[in-house]
């Protein structure tokens, strides 16, 4: 079964580090839909597989991820093999994705349509060292979430 939540954020991010960290501890934490339903499964281990969870209700969902433009590898800053690794990609797309290193993915894939072309090329070349700030996010502040949208966000993390 798959289940989606979607948050409407209030303004575009920018190079940055970011913490999903949604509340699974009682007595407000994310619960199931429905009177006494179930603390969300949210103990989750950097680098580890979805679904989330150690088997135990309750424990926060503490996700990081980060947004670079251009950082095709998934480092911390934008530079020339991050321009090379596209380039090596050229022409690859979701109908043609070639095969083995220089196959298409959606990394690679720079403005997300499908095809990997020079306009995605040029791009990453307009964000050279760029870079993702320094500290490491924390949680400052928490949002009030809709019971819809807590459940939703349990179904999905579940």
């Amino acid at each position: 079964m798959n289940h989606v939540a979607t948050w409407t954020l209030g303004r575009p991010f920018a190079n940055d580090k970011v913490l999903l960290d949604l509340d699974a501890d009682a007595p407000a934490g994310v619960r199931a839909d429905g009177p006494g339903g179930q603390l969300l499964d949210g103990d989750w281990t950097t680098g580890a597989a979805f679904p989330s969870g150690n088997g135990s209700p309750g424990g926060d969902f503490r996700f990081r991820f980060d947004i670079l433009p251009g950082n095709v590898n998934r480092v911390s800053s934008v530079l020339a093999d991050d321009f090379s690794a596209v380039k090596a990609r050229f022409f690859r797309s979701t109908v043609s994705p070639g095969s083995g290193a220089a196959a298409y993915t959606i990394f690679h894939d720079v403005d997300g349509n499908g095809s990997i072309l020079a306009n995605d090329f040029s791009f990453v070349k307009s964000k050279f060292f760029s870079s993702l700030p320094g500290p490491e996010p924390a949680a400052v502040t928490a949002l009030t979430v809709t019971p819809r949208a807590a459940r939703v966000a349990n179904e999905v993390l579940a």
